[in-house]
């Protein structure tokens, strides 16, 4: 068995279909079937079911699954850590990122790791914040950069908080706001957040016309001027014809959305988790910064 034979396996849980994990790996089907019986032949347990539609792990295959993520992200782990005893920093480094931080932060803050560090390769991965989440959990990946409350008993790092405000491409009267159109993201994890606000402030709903199923749809419905929303600050400085107002609690206190960096405990002892972790300490929160929508007047 094969580290590579592992990776293959991860690949092949979260496809669930081999012809999809040899598009993904550049191999032939045939080679996926090959190495997955193989595995199964070793271990003398069948680690999937194979149906029409594609595969299923088994109760051996989701155990076999759990092992081969965490000697997967040693492996990574105990390679850097060698290739750095001869004092050059070099190695990789596996992180996921809370999807619009991929978009809006991401791209400056990458191009400033690799004028530091060339010989350290990044792995990127990103998707909305409750999911990757579950990357580290399942030992995919080194590091997260995640927003929200994140529930994490391991190393937790605040960055930045961003404030979260009342969006529109018109000015609007706050005490208003339930005679104007609103337009609603309800899968976004933010959605608590304001929903506690609203209820806090009014006593019927908000006059809710448009309901999209993540923020980005939301921002392009909203700059046609179809309505009027709630969203944080960050990645709305490219969009200067908005209106833009911090949005408090009844004590004064601005809503915000947290950015946290989450590693695992066993991590910290690895030269390059301890680099990524002081890069994005000393340069994320600017960057944030840069990328927040900033003094838009609003009524």
């Amino acid at each position: 068995m094969e580290i590579s034979d592992l990776e293959l396996f991860i690949a092949l849980s979260k496809d669930l279909n081999m012809t999809k994990t040899a598009d993904r790996l550049y191999i032939a089907q045939s080679s996926v079937s090959y190495r997955l019986k193989n595995l199964e032949q070793e271990f003398g347990v069948p680690l999937v079911t194979r149906g029409k539609s594609g595969i299923l792990l088994t109760s051996e295959g989701k155990y076999f699954l759990q092992y081969a993520q965490t000697v997967v992200q040693q492996y990574h782990n105990a390679k850097n850590q060698l290739q750095s005893f001869d004092g050059q920093i070099k190695g990789e480094l596996r992180i996921g990122v809370a999807s619009v931080l991929a978009l809006n932060v991401f791209p400056q803050i990458l191009k400033s790791f690799y004028k530091l560090y060339p010989n350290i390769e990044i792995y990127l991965r990103s998707s909305p914040s409750n999911r990757v989440d579950q990357m580290l959990e399942r030992n995919e990946i080194s590091a997260v950069v995640t927003r929200g409350e994140p529930i994490w008993g391991e190393e937790k790092y605040l960055l930045y908080e961003e404030p979260v405000g009342l969006v529109s491409t018109f000015p609007l009267n706050i005490n208003s706001l339930v005679d104007y159109p609103f337009l609603s993201h309800p899968h976004s994890n933010i959605n608590t957040l304001i929903n506690a606000w609203w209820r806090q402030n009014f006593s019927v709903p908000q006059k809710t016309i448009m309901e999209v199923d993540n923020t980005d749809i939301c921002l392009k419905m909203l700059l046609q001027g179809l309505g009027w929303t709630i969203l944080p600050a960050v990645g709305l400085a490219d969009y200067p014809s908005l209106y833009f107002k911090t949005l408090t609690w009844s004590d004064g206190t601005p809503l915000t959305r947290k950015t946290y960096l989450l590693v695992r405990t066993s991590s910290l002892g690895y030269p390059l988790v301890q680099i990524l972790i002081r890069f994005l300490k000393n340069n994320l929160p600017a960057c944030i910064e840069k990328s927040c929508i900033q003094k838009l007047p609003f009524c």
